[in-house]
């Protein structure tokens, strides 16, 4: 999974790579940075699984495991990439 930001407007950006289980094809799919960070903060876990059907759709983030009373699912809308 490799996860770049830019600034446009200061002529930066940054990019890093982290090792994941992945199936499927391979795309790019874009979200806001801060809306992003504040759902994946919230998980009450110490891995979290993006779940994807298209970049054009909703991902769902969901805790690696499940509690047996409490299942948390957080749904991700992406942005229009340029």
């Amino acid at each position: 999974l490799t996860i770049s930001a830019e600034d446009y407007e200061f002529s930066k950006s940054a990019s890093v790579s982290i090792p994941c289980d992945h199936e499927g094809k391979e795309f790019k799919i874009a979200f806001k940075h801060g809306w992003l960070a504040e759902l994946v903060s919230n998980v009450v876990d110490d891995n979290v699984k993006l779940r994807f059907t298209a970049n054009t759709k909703p991902a769902l983030v969901v805790p690696e495991t499940q509690n047996d009373t409490v299942e948390y699912v957080y749904l991700q809308m992406p942005m229009m990439m340029l």
